[in-house]
């Protein structure tokens, strides 16, 4: 079965009211909380029947915030799913935060799956070999209901095309099998090949949501997305954060994310 591919995108604040409306799910910064119209936007997108994700913002710190901070957090919002702690590149560190997380979950008497909350396991490591043994541990662990992969992927694999053939063979034994979260989108070309092999790799029918700031990203420089022909003819640009409360053209950033949207299924 092909999971339709559902989108969020990072966006400022300030413009949050006028942009929700164009994605599939808001991805929700946890560390961004502490912002009260931040705070309010995203309980009501909830109590008004929307999905949420929260992210415990390693990504963009190294590692998760307070983990009892987060739980606060989690259980003010109810998300539909919640990144587990996690930090860069470790591994090992990343599964002894998740134990901790365990322990702050039992001690504030909060059941993740009493309160249909999914789980999302970030896989890391400094290596192929170590990244594959985390993926292995993650996605044979009962407590994790979705995979995770960063774009920080791009470091060791090039893209997330590459990585996803080491895992097909784990796939391929199974008779159903675990959705895919990304994190983040290096280059829209990315999901055009996938797509392309969409009907005949069971790794890129586990995809199932994604977000990104690519949209945004190239509106804040007044840019219009548009997918290159080859990998290397594509313009990299950098990121905004939520707290931006400069100039953004909403018109052109829709457009933008229309752009991305095409490319997927």
């Amino acid at each position: 079965m092909v999971r339709k591919l559902r989108w969020s995108f990072e966006t400022p604040i300030k413009y949050m009211e006028e942009l929700m409306s164009c994605m599939d799910y808001l991805y929700v910064l946890s560390q961004h909380l502490d912002d009260t119209k931040y705070m309010n936007l995203v309980k009501e997108y909830k109590d008004e029947g929307g999905y949420v994700i929260m992210d415990n913002g390693a990504y963009e710190l190294g590692t998760s915030i307070d983990l009892q901070l987060y739980v606060n957090r989690i259980k003010i919002i109810n998300p539909d799913e919640v990144i587990i702690p996690d930090i860069l590149y470790d591994s090992v560190g990343s599964d002894r935060l998740t134990n901790k997380f365990w322990k702050v979950l039992n001690e504030n008497n909060f059941n993740l799956e009493e309160n249909n909350i999914k789980t999302i396991g970030i896989i890391h490591g400094c290596n192929i070999d170590e990244y594959m043994k985390h993926f292995s541990k993650l996605y044979y662990n009962e407590k994790i209901d979705k995979i995770g992969i960063t774009k920080i992927r791009k470091l060791m694999f090039g893209s997330v095309f590459s990585i996803l053939y080491p895992i097909e063979d784990i796939l391929q034994a199974e008779g159903d099998y675990k959705p895919f979260h990304l994190l983040g989108v290096v280059n829209p070309l990315e999901i055009v090949m996938l797509k392309h092999n969409l009907e005949n790799r069971k790794e890129v029918k586990a995809i199932e949501t994604i977000d990104t700031g690519l949209p945004i990203n190239f509106a804040v420089e007044n840019q219009l997305l548009t997918v290159p022909y080859m990998w290397d003819d594509y313009k990299h640009i950098s990121g905004v954060d939520l707290d931006y409360t400069g100039k953004l053209d909403t018109r052109l950033a829709k457009i933008n994310m229309k752009t991305l949207i095409d490319c997927g299924w």
